[in-house]
């Protein structure tokens, strides 16, 4: 079994657990991560869902990012933040994972391909990270993201018992 695989079942134990719920916005990843999560058996128990926010437009009107969230630009801590914050709010879910940032395979905003903002929230408490990796194309770095984006949720589920 991959590495990765380990990685979405832990969440879904942990989840299962404890009788939480996960819900996503994906931008840079694309749905890359609910697809992952979505492929453990009985994720409808835990998983609420997850929506790819690709566009700013698509961050304010169906996310319900406030604009002036967005003011720092859509690759940037506040951005990753409310993205998190405005998933769990719309799905009612305990945790809510974000990203946002650049996969490749150019620059955008000034931001380096292989290069995201990752949002959790989870009741009054958010935070996000910034991941940076080696450009190794556009499908590796999203690959790489939805990965650091699992590993982060982990900490924050392992630290919040």
């Amino acid at each position: 079994m991959e590495q990765v695989e380990l990685l979405y079942k832990e969440v879904a134990e942990i989840l299962l657990e404890r009788g939480a719920t996960l819900a996503t916005a994906e931008s840079c990843t694309g749905g890359r991560i609910a697809s992952l999560l979505t492929q453990v058996a009985g994720a409808s128990e835990w998983f609420c869902g997850g929506i790819v926010a690709y566009t700013r437009e698509a961050k304010v009107n169906v996310l319900g990012v406030p604009e002036e969230e967005l003011s720092d630009g859509l690759v940037s801590e506040r951005c990753a933040i409310a993205m998190a914050r405005a998933t769990a709010a719309r799905f009612g879910a305990d945790f809510a994972l974000s990203t946002t940032g650049v996969c490749g395979p150019s620059s955008s905003e000034g931001v380096l391909p292989c290069s995201a903002w990752i949002g959790c929230a989870s009741g009054d408490r958010s935070a996000a990270f910034f991941f940076q990796a080696m450009n190794r194309g556009r499908q590796q770095n999203i690959n790489g993201v939805a990965e650091e984006a699992i590993q982060l949720l982990l900490e924050v589920l392992h630290t919040k018992r």
